[in-house]
């Protein structure tokens, strides 16, 4: 796995992420669910 950063700005970066299944770009919409009580 490789991590590329492309830009910065102050607190923000875009990056790419390189995997043997291909590239992320990011920032991304990760959605994640969570279990509430």
């Amino acid at each position: 796995m490789k991590f590329k950063i492309i830009n910065t700005s102050e607190n923000a970066r875009e990056a790419e992420i390189h995997t043997a299944r291909g590239a992320i770009q990011t920032p991304a919409f990760m959605p994640v669910g969570t279990n509430g009580l």
